[in-house]
């Protein structure tokens, strides 16, 4: 059961986090080319 749960949690951690380096690295990209233009 513990095992399961540190599954689940590992599995949300890791979303939450993919999401978050994706959502910086989109903002990160878009704030570069306007300063480009």
């Amino acid at each position: 059961m513990l095992l399961f749960f540190t599954a689940i949690l590992m599995a949300n951690y890791f979303e939450v986090g993919m999401t978050g380096v994706l959502a910086f690295f989109v903002a990160y990209l878009s704030k570069g080319l306007r300063k480009v233009k």
